[in-house]
């Protein structure tokens, strides 16, 4: 493995080669490039990702390389489980939210009615398990 310092490396120096000039600037410029970049630069890319084969890869290495992706695939379907629960569990609130709307305005249908029947508050109170209160607001 190598270490070089890029910011502190002068291409101009006499004896560099062009190709070494392509790499340094590839190397140094990686974050900047478009897609565009990518295919001007294809001949560099193509002996950087020849040189980052697998195949190249120590056991050791590839040991460690199968490890992460086991992580990051772990990751992943904890992530997408959490996801499915939060939705399942929305899903849940908003029935059960629905439910208890509907047995709501149903209370408040039959007390209007009652009221329309002309009987007492306190009775449609005691009937629909609405407060005396709320009848009242449902009578204005």
């Amino acid at each position: 493995m190598f270490f070089i310092n890029l910011c502190n490396f002068a291409a101009q120096q006499l004896g560099v080669s062009d190709e070494l000039k392509h790499w340094l600037y590839m190397l140094k410029n990686m974050h900047n490039f478009t897609e565009e970049d990518y295919v001007k630069q294809e001949g560099i890319f193509k002996k950087l990702m020849d040189e980052c084969r697998m195949n190249n890869l120590t056991d050791t290495e590839m040991k460690e390389y199968n490890k992460s992706i086991l992580e990051y695939e772990g990751v992943k379907r904890a992530l997408a489980y959490k996801e499915e629960i939060a939705y399942s569990r929305g899903i849940e609130d908003g029935i059960a939210e629905g439910e208890a709307k509907g047995k709501a305005e149903g209370k408040a249908d039959t007390a209007r009615n009652l009221l329309l029947m002309g009987l007492d508050i306190p009775f449609i109170a005691k009937a629909t398990g609405l407060s005396e209160l709320e009848i009242i607001q449902l009578k204005s």
